[in-house]
């Protein structure tokens, strides 16, 4: 298959340093900005043709070569509702690589579920900060975990602090932890809870990433404001923009997470 036959969205060139990441267009070099495909990418050219993602690699399988470069394609992981816990005990045995999801109760986190899984896996409640259970998810290689959001809250404080006893004990205890998506309304802060939170999973050795949703409510402008906000403070995390309702930056996401959390160990 030669470059030809992969026709789609264009997302990434690396030799003109062009990122189409989560439908905003800026310009990276080797070793500019994070985006939906981040500085050092193995990546040369990447495309998304509906829910598949199609990259022109140096590294990968040789079963594609176009030049000397070498085509993968990999198929987005769907994901399926496999079980909830309200304590540690009824967790599913950890035999497969788990991503940790985790938010403030009205950041988005069931809608990016839903974009990921493709269908209507997480239930989106009404009321934030309500739901008290442990959700898995499962896909082919690996699961995602969503826990209960934190900040605004209808539990009373008791009940807060034995979940974020819980929420710690799970990302510290539980084996097959490969990294945690911190989910946030573009629109918010990075505040003291979300330097607690960074500052306990370093303390662990988890990776994080942040994921900023609801880039739909921002034009473009506004965007970029928040994003290089929002980047000052983050202090060199990885940052992916999203907007669940309209796909925008899933697919590279879910790309991103396989290639640094689940493949790579």
């Amino acid at each position: 298959m030669g470059l030809a036959g992969l026709q789609g969205e264009l997302l990434w060139d690396q030799r003109s340093g062009v990122c189409l990441a989560g439908g905003c267009s800026r310009q990276m070099g080797h070793q500019g900005e994070r985006g939906a495909l981040d500085r050092g990418s193995e990546f040369n050219r990447v495309w998304r043709q509906g829910d598949r993602l199609h990259s022109v690699s140096r590294n990968l399988n040789p079963r594609f070569r176009t030049g000397g470069s070498r085509v993968r394609l990999r198929p987005m992981q769907r994901l399926t509702f496999l079980t909830s816990a309200k304590e540690l005990g009824q967790c599913p045995p950890d035999l497969m690589a788990e991503i940790a999801i985790l938010g403030r109760s009205n950041a988005g986190k069931s809608s990016l579920i839903n974009a990921w899984a493709g269908a209507q896996v997480a239930r989106i409640s009404s009321t934030p900060g309500k739901t008290n259970l442990i959700n898995f998810y499962q896909g082919r290689q690996y699961r995602v975990v969503d826990f209960p959001g934190y900040g605004f809250s209808k539990r009373s404080g008791d009940e807060q602090a034995t979940w974020s006893g819980m929420i710690e004990s799970f990302l510290s205890g539980r084996g097959q932890v490969r990294g945690a998506i911190l989910v946030m309304d573009v629109r918010r802060d990075w505040e003291d809870d979300e330097k607690m939170l960074g500052q306990f999973l370093a303390r662990i050795g988890r990776p994080l990433a942040v994921v900023l949703t609801k880039i739909d409510k921002l034009n473009r402008a506004e965007l970029q404001r928040a994003e290089a906000r929002l980047k000052a403070s983050t202090k060199g995390l990885p940052i992916f923009l999203v907007s669940s309702p309209q796909r925008l930056g899933i697919v590279e996401l879910e790309a991103w997470i396989y290639r640094n959390w689940v493949a790579s160990t």
